[in-house]
């Protein structure tokens, strides 16, 4: 981090622990003078012993961020652990979407399947990387609060999540000549 770089939030692991586990880290860095320019996250605080989360149809983790021109891009990175109970063969497909102000704008589909008769728990990692546009249509520079979620839905209730989750954006400046 250089001399520029500022942290303007930041809530230490110990406060969370004592929060309980609604608690949440978040915090973003400003003031670089590179391309990144702007760094948000959002953490929910979870231990592997947290009780599961059901994942139909639920918001799982929102931060915002501050776009200061129409040609400016946000990297979004997403990733959660999340698993399905069965009882029986079958499969499971949980869609996991990024959401920009209320609007879907990015999604993946994950399955997960038990080939036998037998109980199992199965487990995967959803991963999500997208580069949005925010301003695009605008026409001159305006400092704007753009918001972003990820949401994930199933069809059934077996498929759950214990965290760690995270949804982090980070604001992507332009190339401008002679700056690397």
């Amino acid at each position: 981090m250089s001399g520029e770089d500022k942290l303007i939030q930041d809530l230490p692991a110990a406060d969370l622990s004592a929060a309980g586990e609604d608690a949440q880290a978040s915090g973003f860095f400003t003031g670089a003078t590179g391309k990144l320019t702007e760094f948000r996250f959002n953490e929910p605080y979870a231990t592997p012993s947290a009780p599961a989360g059901n994942l139909a149809s639920a918001t799982f983790a929102t931060t915002f961020i501050l776009v200061d021109d129409p040609g400016d891009l946000v990297w979004i990175n997403a990733t959660m652990s999340w698993y399905a109970t069965f009882t029986a063969a079958g499969s499971v497909d949980v869609i996991f979407s990024i959401v920009r102000d209320g609007t879907p704008i990015y999604s993946i589909t994950q399955s997960v399947a038990n080939p036998v008769a037998a109980g199992a728990t199965v487990s995967n990692i959803a991963r999500l990387q997208y580069v949005d546009l925010p301003l695009a249509g605008v026409s001159k520079p305006t400092l704007t609060p753009v918001t972003y979620s990820l949401y994930v839905t199933t069809a059934t209730a077996v498929a759950f999540s214990t965290g760690p989750f995270t949804l982090s954006v980070a604001e992507i400046e332009p190339n401008r000549p002679g700056i690397f």
